[in-house]
This record gives C-alpha cells, structure tokens and sequence, in this order.
C-alpha cells in the first residue's frame, strides 16, 4: 500500500517562500474514477431489474449507499490538496476538498512549542477508520501556544508518511534556521 501515499513537492515562490503541497497518487484517483464507473454500471442494471427502488431491498440499498458515501468522504478528506506555506515568519495551512479550501490557519513561528511525527497505523485503517472517529490521521502535528489556556494543535499532511515528515522538518529548519534545541521535535 505504500505507493498510495501521496508525496510532498517542495517549490520556492518569487518572493522567497517555500511552500509544500502535498499531492496524491495518479493511480489512486484513476482506481477511484473506475471505481465509481463500475457503481453506476451496477446501479443501472439494479435498476432495469427492479431491485433499486423495490420496498423488499430498500434497507439492503440505504446501508451500501451509506458505506459507500462514508468510503468516498474519507477517500477525498485523505488524498485531497493540501499546502502549507512559509511567509512572512508565519506558517499558513489551508486543507482543500476538491476545488474548496476549507480550512485555512495561520501560525507564527515563533509560537510553534512542539512539532510530532504521529503514525496512525497501515494505510487501509486510515482510509477507512481514523478519518471518521479521530482528527490525528494526519502525520504531522504542529502545537503552537496561540494565547488561550491550552495550546492548540494544528495537523498537516494527511497519510504522507515519515519521508514527508523529514522533507518538513528540513524545509523548516532551513526557513526559520532554528535547531532541535530550540523546537521540540519528536
């Protein structure tokens, strides 16, 4: 399953920023595309044969559906875009579903307490577990002191794995040029 995981691209703006962007696997979306054009075919055949609306197997149709929508929400909250910018000694987080940026964070960097590497398990749980009941299914995690009573914790990168991490952790100390001993970094 490792080559699902979608890979962190490393480019420097005009102005000197660097952003990471996290894209995913050409192969995962094709399989997705097929995926859903063999679902359809079934559905219309479901239909010519009078079983998609039939009273008997409507509670069968609710709970494949239901699955179904689950499997294709995680599927596009995991592998969807999501970048994290370097600008201005602040770090910007937006997170996209398809085309629309859902959630957009700013950091300062001098703020930042600890950032953690969390691994959630095999890729076939994180597909279909930790995106619905937990938050931390992404792998790097970012606590930043943001003024309230507890501080808060920030995620980026979505199932991209310990090479995404060290790729982050470079880009980082290169931007901010801090060191270990001045970030907590596990």
């Amino acid at each position: 399953m490792e080559f699902l995981k979608p890979k962190i691209l490393v480019k420097k703006s005009q102005r000197g920023n660097y952003i990471l962007k996290k894209k995913a696997n050409i192969l995962l979306i094709l399989s997705l595309l097929i995926l859903f054009f063999l679902i359809f075919k079934g559905l219309k055949k479901i239909k010519e044969q009078g079983y998609l609306f039939n009273i008997e197997y409507i509670g069968t149709n609710i709970v494949a559906f239901l699955i179904f929508f689950i499997y294709l929400y995680t599927i596009l909250v995991l592998f969807s875009k999501e970048t994290l910018e370097f600008k201005n000694r602040e770090i910007e987080i937006k997170k996209y579903l398809l085309f629309y940026c859902f959630y957009r964070k700013k950091i300062k960097i001098s703020k930042i307490v600890k950032i953690k590497y969390i691994k959630t398990g095999v890729l076939f749980f994180n597909i279909l577990l930790t995106s619905l009941f937990f938050n931390d299914n992404n792998n790097i995690s970012i606590q930043a002191n943001t003024g309230l009573d507890e501080d808060e914790v920030f995620y980026f990168g979505a199932v991209v794995g310990f090479e995404g991490y060290k790729i982050f952790c470079k880009v980082f100390r290169e931007v901010t040029n801090r060191d270990r001993v001045n970030i907590y970094f596990l």
